[in-house]
């Protein structure tokens, strides 16, 4: 509905309520602790807003609640920070979604530990985020757990999660430790293993990700941006710019070439090269880097 400005304090009045959708939407600012005295509310549906901060140690008084949703997947330049919520007072929240947002530090070893019935299915989406450190032992406690924790900065899985057959709908049984994140130096477009068709595969190349559950291969995006800012350079007459400092060399990684730096050194996040004399017409290939964010080439004969 286009709703923007803060999510007011005043929701705490509403006492009988239940469920809650405003996702979608433009809302700013932080999550305003007097949710956590909706003691009735059972669903909260923020997905996909401006929020900011961490998520409040009051949600904890929501004793009803079964599902969360705050992902933040269209909204790059905002989301939730701070640690992973351990929500240890949810007896009921079975359904948890903070994917692409900024959620730091390990998965707490009391994460939904008072949870009524740990025999229930458990989904848990924290893809995308900062999170460090293995998948805890203590996590077992759940036999039909669906978690996805792939893109982050996990380096171990507990070798006993591996044997949970249950877990991620049944695809543990059918491949181990894959079903729950790839292996470092692997990737597939999911980060783990669901199915015969999507195998973790190795990634080629020197530069490999130390990280379990990846979801591209960093040194096979790279290939591909290098063949686009070739094609760049070659269709808007690159041999006349006037600055091109290591463009085209082969042995220089394109993050160091004029006017390109990259996301923690790893894909193109910018292209600047404006007053560069950059002629013709840039290729619409520019636009298939996945996190490019700024393009300036104002002042060229384009």
């Amino acid at each position: 509905s286009n709703f923007g400005g803060t999510l007011p304090s005043d929701i705490k009045k509403l006492d009988d309520l239940q469920e809650f959708y405003c996702h979608g939407n433009s809302l700013t600012g932080t999550l305003p602790p007097e949710l956590g005295t909706l003691q009735n509310l059972k669903v909260l549906q923020l997905s996909e807003n401006l929020f900011v901060g961490e998520i409040p140690r009051e949600f904890d008084g929501m004793y009803s609640l079964r599902s969360l949703f705050i992902d933040s997947y269209t909204r790059n330049s905002v989301g939730l920070s701070g640690p992973v919520p351990d929500f240890n007072n949810m007896e009921y929240l079975t359904e948890i979604s903070l994917n692409a947002n900024s959620l730091t530090g390990d998965i707490p070893d009391d994460f939904l530990i008072n949870l009524k019935n740990k025999k229930s299915s458990v989904v848990v989406g924290l893809q995308d985020n900062q999170i460090t450190g293995a998948l805890p032992q203590v996590l077992s406690r759940f036999s039909k757990l669906n978690i996805d924790v792939s893109g982050n900065m996990i380096t171990k899985i507990d070798g006993s999660l591996c044997q949970l057959q249950g877990w991620q709908g049944g695809d543990v049984a059918s491949f181990g430790c894959d079903a729950i994140l790839c292996p470092a130096g692997t990737f597939n477009q999911y980060g783990r293993r669901s199915s015969e068709q999507f195998p973790c595969v190795p990634c080629e190349g020197a530069e490999q990700s130390p990280y379990m559950g990846s979801i591209i291969c960093e040194s096979e995006e790279k290939k591909k941006e290098k063949e686009i800012l070739e094609l760049f350079y070659n269709v808007c007459g690159g041999k006349s710019w006037k600055n091109r400092d290591n463009w085209m060399s082969d042995d220089v990684d394109i993050c160091h070439w004029f006017g390109i730096s990259c996301q923690d050194g790893k894909t193109v996040d910018s292209i600047l090269l404006g007053g560069n004399n950059v002629v013709g017409t840039p290729p619409a290939k520019i636009f298939e880097m996945p996190n490019l964010k700024w393009l300036w080439l104002y002042s060229n004969p384009i």
